[in-house]
């Protein structure tokens, strides 16, 4: 991948979390309706934790989408981030940067 093709990409990466973090205010209800809809009346109480564990699933996969990008320069994960990955301005390692 070339080096704009690769900031490009994180930038739409991290949009992608960025937009699935205020999802949850949409997809947690839809989520917490199809849950009601399929738990037996005696677990519905499972419901919205079970909205949850899917939506902070789908986050987890999402931000793993981040930090596993291999940086174009040297090959080695370019973003350290643990828990919130925004920060997608250069490569932890060999210090790449997007320069536009």
């Amino acid at each position: 991948m070339d080096r704009e093709g690769f900031w490009l990409e994180a930038k739409r990466r991290r949009n992608h979390v960025l937009l699935w973090i205020p999802a949850w205010l949409v997809v947690g209800l839809v989520l917490v309706a199809l849950f009601k809809a399929i738990l037996p009346s005696d677990k519905l109480s499972l419901a919205p934790m079970l909205a949850l564990a899917v939506w902070f699933g789908i986050f987890m996969y999402l931000r793993e989408r981040i930090v596993s990008m291999r940086c174009y320069r040297c090959g080695e994960r370019a973003f350290a981030q643990i828990w919130f990955p925004l920060n997608v301005s250069k490569c932890k390692h060999c210090g790449a940067a997007n320069e536009t």
